[in-house]
């Protein structure tokens, strides 16, 4: 997919969002209802300008990814292979 751009981000676990929500969202976006550590959820545009969501459920590596961005060190990132276990065209609002 080449690179692309991180323009939002969303952590959907037990401990950010509380169990009842987590679990809505969690059912309401196809997920495995029996992951009990949560979702790192990352908005990204690509070169081509299309929209893409991210899905991992390493939640800590991309808690540390946001942060890096945030702090200007990176402004893209390049495919990080099996870390991110779905991709989908469009963000949430657009699926």
């Amino acid at each position: 997919m080449g690179e692309q751009t991180i323009k939002e981000y969303a952590f959907l676990t037990p401990q950010d969002l509380g169990e009842v929500e987590y679990a809505r969202l969690v059912a309401r976006y196809g997920l495995d209802t029996t992951n009990v550590t949560g979702y790192a959820m990352l908005f990204v545009v690509d070169g081509n300008g299309r929209r893409w969501t991210r899905l991992t459920l390493d939640v800590e590596y991309a808690r540390t990814l946001v942060a890096a961005l945030e702090a200007g060190m990176t402004s893209g990132m390049a495919n990080a292979g099996e870390i991110f276990v779905l991709e989908r065209s469009g963000w949430p609002d657009e699926w």
